[in-house]
């Protein structure tokens, strides 16, 4: 044996005892889970929103399917593991502290947890991780990779900003908006994905559709899920003379039995308030299959519930009276019950909140019909502010209010 050999085989034995000593010493204990890669106990399934997330994204989100014909019980707590030389290591966290309630989810339900990649000692690179969730008395694992994805902090949902698109006037500038060509629907996939996150508790989703404006001028809209009765509206006709970019915050979709409507309230009403959520008519089978998801979703135990002008504020008339939120842009949101000052009513026991309107300046105003047993009601009207919860100013009349050049306006 030559010496040139000698040294190579040498080398190659120094090799292999060094990755056994890190393996033994140095690599990450690795945590086995039970049925590791597949759920356990009944008909309960995980798993992440999207299949690869960008490295520059904050958080994955968490996905948990209920069908094993009993409520599941679960907490906040959850654990990430990396996939090292073929095993599963767990990824140590940093300063973190979970709270302690538990969530029941009935069967037949979803529920959406977002799980914050900042948490971690270090950064997080690319490759294949999972997140491990205790449910019950199972052991569930959500696969996912880190990599060259349209899932990025920039575009949460893979839709590139409304202000980095084109402004070619009849050409759509995106290739996964929802639209209709010659009778044929293109990307219906992306408004089904959309009405599946609205029905999952704690999910977002972005749906972007494009039609025809009414100068031929392409128009693109987002309808973008930011909670659970948090929706953003945007409209882009920037691609007509004297366009722009507009939006509105609502809380709901609501369905007539034929189309799908933006709403603040609990149902349709048909007076005007709602939004078509696609400016065009779907197909017969794609559009009763949208409209039998909303008619079957149950909305919670709220009436009314609206937004600011600015989404920081948000007031609601619910079942047990009425709530009033104020979403700091810093982040964190305070909320609580308020009451009218009921001694300015005629019957300080026999009145029905009516409606909610917010000012430009975040002021709630809430509108009470005092006597709801006449057909010529008199109401009252309070004004709050948002940021304090403080009456700012009341009055009565024998009129709803109205709108003038975007004021609120109480007749006399």
């Amino acid at each position: 044996m030559t010496k040139r050999i000698r040294i190579f085989l040498f080398l190659a034995v120094l090799f292999l005892v060094g990755v056994v000593v890190f393996l033994v010493f140095f690599r990450p204990m690795v945590i086995p889970g039970k049925n590791s890669g597949e759920p356990t106990g009944g008909e309960i399934s995980v798993q992440t929103q999207f299949p690869v997330y960008d490295k520059s994204c904050d958080h994955v989100t968490l996905v948990i399917e209920n069908n094993s014909g009993d409520a599941a019980e679960f907490g906040r707590p959850w654990k990430m593991e990396k996939k090292v030389l073929g095993q599963w290591s767990e990824v140590p966290f940093g300063e973190i502290a979970f709270t302690s309630e538990a969530i029941w989810l009935k069967d037949g339900g979803s529920w959406a947890q977002n799980c914050h990649l900042t948490h971690f000692i270090g950064s997080i690179g690319d490759g294949s991780y999972r997140i491990v969730k205790e449910i019950g008395d199972g052991t569930y694992y959500a696969e996912f990779e880190i990599g060259t994805s349209v899932i990025t902090a920039e575009t949460p949902y893979g839709h590139e900003k409304l202000e980095n698109l084109s402004l070619t006037p009849d050409v759509i500038p995106v290739s996964n908006a929802v639209y209709i060509e010659n009778g044929d629907l293109h990307n219906g996939d992306q408004l089904t994905e959309f009405l599946g996150a609205w029905n999952v508790h704690g999910m977002g989703y972005q749906l972007r559709s494009a039609y025809c404006g009414d100068e031929g001028q392409v128009v693109i809209e987002d309808v973008t899920i930011l909670d659970d009765d948090k929706i953003l509206w945007q409209c882009d006709t920037r691609r007509a003379p004297n366009g722009t970019v507009t939006q509105k915050y609502y809380s709901n979709i609501v369905t007539d039995g034929e189309r799908l409507y933006l709403s603040d309230w609990n149902e349709y009403r048909g007076d005007g308030s709602e939004r078509v959520l696609l400016n065009f008519s779907l197909p017969g089978n794609t559009s009763n299959e949208a409209v039998k998801i909303i008619g079957e979703y149950t909305t919670r135990n709220v009436i009314l519930y609206r937004w600011s002008e600015d989404g920081t504020f948000a007031g609601g008339i619910h079942d047990i009276g009425l709530s009033l939120s104020h979403y700091p842009v810093t982040g964190g949101s305070m909320g609580s019950m308020i009451e009218i000052t009921r001694k300015n009513l005629p019957d300080p026991d026999n009145f029905v909140y009516e409606d909610l309107q917010w000012t430009k300046d975040n002021a709630l105003m809430v509108m009470v019909r005092t006597d709801p047993l006449l057909s010529s009601p008199e109401y009252y009207y309070e004004f709050i502010d948002g940021a304090t919860g403080e009456r700012i100013s009341y009055t009565s009349s024998s009129y709803r209010y109205q709108w003038a050049d975007g004021e609120i306006i109480i007749p006399e």
